[in-house]
């Protein structure tokens, strides 16, 4: 028959040695999501810093608004 060995033992020692391939490659599927699991989380963590430090740039026009008046409120009237 070609493919299917007369012997049913080395039919199963070929389903078992299959299985384990695909047991092999699954495991390193599993490491490889969980390293783009660990990626995903730092760049989430960077974004949210990114995120934090524009909000602080956002504020950084309101003070120098806030300066200036100040600043010109000092000034000796002429």
């Amino acid at each position: 028959m070609g493919f299917l060995p007369k012997n049913p033992a080395d039919l199963i020692g070929r389903a078992d040695k299959a299985l384990g391939n695909v047991d092999e490659v699954l495991g390193r599927v599993d490491g490889t999501l969980d390293e783009v699991a660990a990626t995903l989380a730092k760049v989430h963590e960077l974004l949210s810093t990114l995120d934090e430090k524009l909000g602080a740039l956002d504020l950084v026009e309101g003070i120098a608004e806030q300066v200036k008046a100040l600043h010109e409120s000092e000034r000796p009237v002429r």
